[in-house]
């Protein structure tokens, strides 16, 4: 297991699933026709999810999310849960899971496999998520322009928007998954634990700051010169570790172009270029437990992989999970032997998009 608690200064309250609630339709290359882009408005939301409730009325309508923090909120403060009064409506466990099954994916399934004491606690659905006005109008220019390049492992003629929010393609959604809307900037102060099966862990606390070039105003492809983002991450605790930086420059189309790793080394007073780190080298301070392309659920370039689309399905996700991100909860509470403290974790049900990678003959 590897599990990590940060504190940011941006809620991103997309769930971990590929692409949350995009609609599916099947496009050209190069964009769809403005017709289909006025949807944007009208039966879709801006970004391209379904702006209607579900048929059951399980999955509400969307009307515009979270826009305005509250009155009590401070820029870096934690952020306040909107739904703090809330009880589960049920909780999925070993002996009720097969009534439930066809709403959870293969991952979620082997864990209740695993662990007969863990449990998903389900709540009331919110589409909680808002962007800015300027995310919305760009991924509308998108809609019209996006294509794919390079067998799907880059984008063209898109900028400051979701690429494709009229997905034809698992490729295209990989696509939005990546370039998905996480502010210009963020710091983010993490605490990462590895268990051991016992559930015992040493705490590496660390500084993240990010700068993500393809949503800075202005920015295009061709501007930000294949550049995604930067990043720094500084450890601080504990101290022997204290002190290592590492300054990552993310590259958007990393078939054509490797991302870049320097590493200082307080220990050795210098700084070293690292090799190419991607795919399945381990990511570090995780005893191998967690590898490049895992991060973020997914990151990285394509190319290893043949991608398949499955389709949209309901599926209870991780989702306005502010109560983990909180300062309320003790580590020693929180993380388990196998798994994070059920209590704590909010699952809900929504619309996601269902991807399929099978790693290609002769890659690794």
């Amino acid at each position: 297991m590897f599990a990590y608690k940060k504190k940011s200064e941006r809620s991103f309250r997309l769930a971990l699933v590929l692409m949350l609630g995009f609609a599916f339709t099947v496009n050209a290359m190069g964009g769809v026709p403005q017709e289909q882009v006025q949807r944007l408005s009208a039966d879709l939301t801006p970004v391209g999810a379904e702006r209607g409730a579900n048929e059951a009325g399980t999955i509400p309508a969307w009307t515009g999310g979270i826009t305005e923090p509250p009155p009590s909120y401070a820029p870096g403060d934690h952020h306040p849960d909107p739904y703090a009064g809330e009880s589960p409506l049920f909780s999925i466990n070993a002996q009720n899971v097969d009534q439930y099954a066809e709403f959870l994916g293969a991952g979620q399934l082997a864990m209740l496999k695993r662990y007969p004491d863990f449990h998903f606690q389900v709540y009331p659905t919110h589409r909680s998520v808002a962007y800015p006005e300027r995310v919305y109008e760009m991924s509308a220019r998108n809609a019209a322009s996006g294509s794919l390049t390079e067998g799907g492992n880059g984008v063209a003629d898109v900028s400051e928007g979701f690429p494709f929010p009229f997905p034809a393609s698992a490729e295209e959604l990989m696509w939005n998954h990546q370039l998905r809307y996480r502010g210009r900037s963020n710091t983010r102060h993490i605490n990462m634990m590895t268990p051991t099966t016992g559930g015992s862990y040493n705490t590496v606390t660390m500084t993240v700051t990010t700068s993500n070039l393809y949503y800075q105003e202005g920015a295009t492809i061709d501007s930000i010169d294949n550049l995604l983002a930067k990043f720094t991450r500084e450890i601080t605790t504990p101290p022997q570790l204290a002190g290592n930086v590492l300054l990552v420059y993310e590259s958007l189309n990393q078939v054509a172009q490797p991302r870049k790793v320097w590493i200082y080394n307080p220990g050795q007073r210098r700084v070293m270029r690292a090799p190419n780190v991607a795919y399945d080298s381990p990511s570090g301070g995780t005893d191998g437990m967690h590898v490049r392309d895992m991060t973020d659920m997914f990151n990285g370039a394509l190319d290893r992989y043949d991608w398949e689309l499955v389709g949209k399905k309901e599926k209870y996700v991780p989702y306005n999970s502010y109560r983990i991100h909180s300062k309320d909860i003790p580590n020693k509470d929180l993380v388990l032997a196998g798994y994070l403290a059920p209590d704590f974790l909010r699952y809900e049900l929504h619309r996601v998009w269902v991807v399929e990678a099978k790693l290609r003959s002769g890659a690794h």
